[in-house]
């Protein structure tokens, strides 16, 4: 799960990233918000796939669909209703105003992701634990069974 939020599809790392390209490269706006719309293409999916995942724990999938998303659509709408057209404008106290607030959606995102990635983390290490004392109490009864399965003959 971890790899699968941290790429840019989940993180909106390299959206952000390309808006602070935007806001110091404005003559290429429209490449700028062209390759936005890719990244907003990509993350969509990403976020839909984990909303639709069953078998993933309740609190994991409620921060990179819930906390996070809440902020990283906070963040789409900044960049496309302000950022994107002001630059267009050529309005530059206008592309200032907007990327304070891309930035604030950006960094509300960045904190449901690492809180997300540490629980994460720490559940991968719980089921690990969990799975490591199975497989202990496993071993156990295969030899105790073993055991008893040469000592039944023995004593008989």
């Amino acid at each position: 799960m971890i790899a699968a939020i941290l790429p840019p599809q989940a993180y909106l790392i390299e959206s952000y990233l390309e808006t602070t390209l935007l806001t110091l490269d404005v003559p290429e706006v429209d490449a700028h918000a062209a390759r936005l719309e890719e990244l907003k293409g990509q993350y969509l999916p990403r976020r839909d796939y984990w909303k639709h995942d069953s078998g993933l724990d309740a609190q994991l999938k409620e921060g990179i669909t819930g906390e996070s998303d809440s902020a990283a659509q906070a963040f789409w709408t900044a960049v496309e209703t302000k950022l994107i057209p002001a630059a267009r404008a050529r309005d530059a106290a206008a592309v200032q105003a907007a990327y304070v607030e891309v930035q604030a959606a950006y960094a509300e995102h960045r904190k449901a992701v690492d809180a997300t990635v540490a629980a994460a983390t720490d559940y991968a290490a719980k089921v690990e634990k969990e799975a490591a004392a199975r497989d202990a109490l496993l071993h156990l009864i295969i030899g105790l069974g073993t055991t008893l399965a040469f000592a039944v003959p023995l004593g008989g």
